[in-house]
């Protein structure tokens, strides 16, 4: 028994398997499923080309506003100037100027960032009117924006489409005023500052309560950011400081992002470049010496022109040269000009 039953399970799977997929197919050509397209696409809007035999359901032959008793307060929401990762508000005004009941049947936006809040489907009664609540969610979103709401309305045996835009000019919610620092050559016995200001739109409630703070720092830098207790207008200020010497600037320069982290939805990680270079005091003329080919008994000399800034006076104390004193020979002659 132990020797078959493995041949008879598999055997029975197979049969079980095929019955399941015969018994499904026939129950979706009965219901008429094989029909359609599943389209799982996680979203309660209605595509505007939609076609049902639902009353409530928008058409795609739906006519323009021509012909109806609907009327609109506005076809045009303009926000004006508003903040990004905010979620702003409107109401748009239907009135039905008819003797009979207007449907309301769905409404469709262009784009995940507008939408509109009231439920549908709903009805307006003769003479009067209901809010329509549009609203646009600026998140990940700054800049001018132009979207659109459609509005699909019954009117009987009729079928009209209003089409809404929406208007908005949506400002950074966070504010830098130096995108990158440049301090130059930083002699060695210097070091340089800088101050950036950052600022953060308080009004926007989401962010309220999140601050800006450090991620990296590039290696030779000191950098540390202060929130100030003044708030100006509508913005918390910040102040970020940086400094280096010029003794921790590497010899190949210096060229390293120093990334602070902001609660802006699009750019919550920002890279301010940091650059400079190590001043160099002492200066040869040349830079590189060459005496060719040198007999045996010769003595070739060059000279070399060593310069520095009056006011870093420097002192030669040795040279070193790479075959030995016993066959290079150096002197050192000062020349206050």
């Amino acid at each position: 028994m132990s020797a078959i039953s493995p041949r008879y399970t598999l055997l029975t799977g197979k049969v079980g398997f095929r019955f399941f997929c015969l018994t499904v197919a026939a129950l979706m050509a009965v219901s008429g499923w094989s029909n359609y397209t599943w389209n799982n696409t996680g979203s309660n809007s209605v595509p505007e080309d939609t076609l049902s035999d639902d009353p409530f359901a928008p058409s795609s032959d739906a006519s323009d506003t021509k012909g109806s008793q609907l009327e609109f307060s506005t076809n045009t929401v303009n926000f004006g100037t508003v903040i990004e990762g905010t979620k702003n508000v409107f109401p748009v005004t239907l009135t039905n100027r008819s003797p009979h009941p207007i449907d309301v049947v769905s409404a469709s936006a262009s784009c995940g960032c507008t939408s509109v809040l009231t439920e549908t489907p709903f009805s307006i009664p003769p003479g009067e009117n209901r809010d329509l609540q549009i609203q646009l969610n600026t998140r990940n979103n700054v800049g001018d924006l132009e979207k659109r709401v459609t509005v699909f309305v019954h009117e009987g045996d009729k079928r009209f489409k209003f089409p809404v835009s929406v208007l908005a000019h949506s400002t950074p919610l966070v504010d830098i005023d130096q995108r990158e620092m440049d301090f130059g050559m930083i002699k060695s016995a210097e070091t340089a500052e800088r101050t950036v200001n950052i600022s953060v739109n308080h009004q926007a409630t989401a962010v309220a309560a999140e601050s800006v703070y450090i991620a990296t720092v590039p290696a030779g830098v000191r950098a540390s950011l202060v929130e100030s207790d003044d708030v100006i207008g509508d913005r918390r200020q910040w102040k970020l400081y940086v400094s280096i010497s010029g003794r921790d600037v590497p010899e190949e320069s210096l060229n390293e992002d120093l990334i602070i982290v902001t609660p802006s939805t699009v750019e919550s990680v920002v890279r301010i470049p940091v650059r400079a270079k190590q001043h160099t005091l002492l200066r040869s003329t040349p830079d590189r010496v060459s005496f060719g080919v040198v007999r045996e008994t010769s003595d070739v000399s060059r000279a070399i022109a060593l310069t520095c800034p009056e006011e870093y006076p420097l002192e030669v104390l040795s040279v070193e040269t790479p075959v030995g004193p016993e066959a290079v020979r150096t002197s050192y002659n000062e020349d206050s000009q």
